[in-house]
């Protein structure tokens, strides 16, 4: 036998052993979209339903447990550049690919690298935003890209049209606002008060005064005391017997509108005074002239009280032998018994020299607005501590208002002073007290050329403010609000 018919017989006989288990039909027989399984038990086809439907999985599917499923477990499929987050939902495929210039911002948009308008920049995801420092106007500052007040500061007038207004100072509650303005017989000044929110018209409470630069509000509101630097009807004289200006008045705005003198504090010319209680009484503190020696300084006195308390001194032109002559903060200097010297501060300024508003913490402290204290001869402003020492808070470059209003936030941890900028406008000069940190504002206050009085209500952070519109007499009272 040949090797090639052998090969011939071998697979001949293996389909003659194949051919009855091919065409067994296991008695059972299948319809349509099913096939019998090895238990000769009929099945459906992949994908089938039984019924001959179905027979089969499309593409992008396949068959589990006799159902056609997506490929992806999401169940869905999803088009180029996504992919299935095992949800069922198409997300982009990170990162995509972006044109030149563009980069993905991580939500598959594809944004210019840095190409955004003028003042903005690109934050790194395809954002533009305003660029920093943004250059803001003056009393505002940057935050998050807007001007805004650099201390949230608002203004709203209470008494618009008023004639050349000095002083303006809040009831304790900041609902009603007093003020000193030309009277009705427009030659002499007049006592006024006004609701805070501008809701009525001014009312006149006394009249005939001459100069009253400063006013202050007794704590149940009952009184306003009046300082008039012009009044010379005084009982102090001078050497040749004429009378020293300044006098103090009383103003019974809780009853009649009565006005009574103060006769222990004739001839001290206050500039600026504040109130506070201190727990038993209330107490006057002020700027002025002893008129015993003419040296500038501060003193107090006590509401229904008759004696002055001297509180610092100018030491400009004080001559002394010893530190002891001098106050707590200078030192004499130059002196040779029997020849004197002078007391001199060593910061080489000379407080004092010209003090002016006036603010008084629960604590017995003083703020001092001096209009000529500092080194550079301008605006200097001061604490007086309860031991008499003297402390420099800010100067430099700053210019005092007039009369130079001074009042202490409701924290006590700034003091506001009325002041003007370089232009000659009025603005407010905001004194950080623990950083010395200025900051002015002229949010609402705009547009004034003279800066008068400013005060704070003793209970809220309602302040009273008084300005001249710039090129005229016209001045407005001005409610304040810090916020």
């Amino acid at each position: 036998m040949t090797r090639s018919f052998a090969l011939r017989l071998g697979i001949a006989a293996m389909g003659l052993a194949m051919s009855p288990l091919a065409s067994c039909s296991c008695g059972n027989t299948c319809g349509p979209g099913t096939t019998a399984d090895k238990a000769g038990v009929c099945q459906p086809n992949p994908g089938g339903n039984g019924e001959g439907e179905g027979e089969g999985c499309g593409d992008g599917t396949h068959d589990v447990n006799g159902e056609c499923v997506p490929d992806n477990p999401g169940g869905v499929v999803c088009g180029d550049g996504t992919i299935d987050d095992g949800t069922g939902t198409c997300v982009v495929q990170n990162p995509i690919l972006c044109g030149t210039g563009t980069h993905d911002n991580g939500s598959g948009n594809c944004l210019a690298d840095d190409v955004c308008g003028a003042g903005t920049v690109d934050d790194g995801s395809g954002n533009c935003i305003v660029s920093n420092p943004v250059v803001c106007g003056n009393g505002t500052i940057e935050n998050g890209g807007e001007c805004q007040p650099a201390t949230p500061f608002g203004a709203a007038p209470a008494a618009p049209g008023v004639l050349n207004p000095f002083d303006a100072a809040p009831s304790p509650d900041g609902t009603t606002i007093f003020f000193t303005a030309v009277g009705s017989d427009n030659e002499t000044h007049s006592l006024f008060s006004v609701p805070a929110d501008g809701s009525a018209p001014a009312t006149e409470l006394a009249r005939a005064f001459n100069a009253p630069f400063a006013i202050a509000v007794s704590s149940d509101a009952q009184t306003v005391f009046v300082a008039d630097i012009g009044d010379e009807g005084g009982s102090v004289n001078d050497g040749n017997g004429d009378p020293i200006n300044g006098s103090l008045f009383a103003v019974d705005v809780g009853g009649n509108d009565s006005v009574s003198r103060i006769d222990a504090v004739d001839g001290f010319a206050i500039k600026g005074m504040d109130l506070h209680n201190n727990g038993n009484t209330d107490v006057i503190t002020f700027s002025g002239v002893d008129p015993a020696d003419g040296v500038k300084g501060i003193f107090s006195i006590n509401v229904g009280g008759n004696s002055v308390t001297t509180i610092a001194k100018s030491v400009l032109n004080v001559a002394c032998l010893l530190d002891s002559d001098c106050d707590a903060s200078s030192s004499c200097v130059g002196a040779a018994t029997p020849v004197t010297g002078a007391c001199v501060y060593a910061d080489g300024t000379s407080p004092l020299s010209d003090p002016s508003g006036i603010a008084v913490d629960q604590n017995g402290n003083v703020f001092v607005a001096d209009t000529s204290g500092a080194q550079d001869g301008n605006l200097i402003v001061l604490e007086i501590d309860t031991a008499g020492t003297i402390t420099t808070l800010a100067e430099g470059g700053l210019r005092a208002g007039y009369p130079t209003g001074t009042a202490l936030s409701l924290d006590e941890s700034r003091v506001l002073v009325s002041a003007l900028d370089d232009d000659n406008n009025a603005e407010v000069l905001v004194v950080d007290i623990a950083t010395g940190t200025v900051t002015p504002t002229n949010v609402g206050i705009a547009g004034n050329d003279e800066a008068g009085g400013l005060h704070r209500a003793a209970n809220t952070s309602d302040f009273a403010w008084c300005g001249v519109t710039a090129g005229t007499n016209n001045g407005i009272v001005y409610r304040v609000q810090l916020f």
